[in-house]
């Protein structure tokens, strides 16, 4: 969702206030920061009393109806409607994916990857995707020439199939169903983007 820089930031509600003031406290007891160190937050908050919470949530409540107001007159300006026209065109950017047609070819390092993916896992100690990534771009740097022919033989396999696939796939319905989205696709593109444009000639 696209954030608007120009609207009016909201409160923070009681518990966000209650925490501002024993953060730095908790740190030092625990020896923790950033998110591990929020589970002790909570349970701080948890363990008050309802009239302990009672000055920070009436605190937020007060400002929340202010808030509310400053939110109402702001969705009467120029800014706001700018906002608006921003996030429908930004909706555009990607075209509607069809998931009736069939996978594109990988790549013969991919094809590499999928093979290997297992076996590398299997050879580190800590196999997390970052880790499981760089081996497997230093794997693909190692490889003679005639195993890197191995891949890009499978990767021009796929594609001879892909090409067939897909020249049968455009004879269906679902293909032709497929081209009527893109063609209002593009049309409801045009027209965000025309508003746009218009809104930004009156401005000038």
């Amino acid at each position: 969702m696209t954030k608007d820089p120009n609207a009016p930031k909201r409160p923070l509600t009681g518990y966000m206030r209650y925490i501002g003031t024993i953060r730095d406290e908790v740190r030092k007891e625990t020896g923790l920061n950033g998110i591990k160190v929020t589970p002790h937050l909570s349970k701080r908050w948890n363990a008050l009393t309802d009239e302990e919470k009672m000055p920070f949530n009436a605190e937020f409540k007060v400002e929340m109806a202010e808030h509310r107001n400053k939110v109402e007159e702001y969705r009467k300006t120029d800014l706001y409607a700018e906002h608006l026209t921003k996030k429908k065109t930004k909706k555009f950017k990607k075209k509607p994916k069809d998931k009736n047609a069939p996978k594109k070819p990988q790549t013969a390092y991919f094809v590499m990857c999928n093979e290997k993916r297992n076996e590398i896992k299997a050879s580190l100690e800590k196999p997390t995707m970052a880790a499981v990534s760089k081996k497997m771009g230093e794997m693909w740097k190692t490889l003679s020439d005639e195993q890197r022919q191995y891949y890009i033989q499978k990767n021009l396999e796929q594609k001879e199939r892909y090409a067939e696939e897909f020249a049968k796939y455009k004879e269906t319905d679902n293909f032709l169903v497929h081209q009527d989205k893109l063609k209002e696709f593009q049309k409801q593109k045009s027209r965000a983007y025309s508003k746009r444009s218009r809104k930004d000639e009156k401005k000038m």
